[in-house]
């Protein structure tokens, strides 16, 4: 399912360009997916896009914040269902 997301948000990255919605949307997939350094990718391009970007930096950076936050939750979430032991 993530892969099949992730890969049609590339193809909109590629004809849209690196959009705030759209590296927040491939941050996201790319942490439920457990490919951490992707999201953090996206991640640090959002940053850098809020540095540089005449867009809204309030909205930018409220998209990072709320990625920074996902990609905690979905580690955590791992990390807690991996030290379940099996039945």
């Amino acid at each position: 399912m993530y892969p099949e997301a992730i890969a049609e948000y590339q193809k909109a990255q590629a004809s849209l360009g690196e959009t705030p919605a759209i590296l927040m949307a491939i941050g996201y997939a790319n942490a439920k997916a457990g490919d951490r350094a992707a999201a953090r990718k996206a991640l640090e391009e959002l940053r850098a896009q809020s540095k540089r970007s005449t867009f809204p930096r309030f909205i930018l950076l409220r998209s990072i914040r709320g990625l920074e936050i996902r990609m905690q939750v979905c580690c955590g979430l791992r990390k807690r269902i991996g030290s379940i032991p099996s039945t």
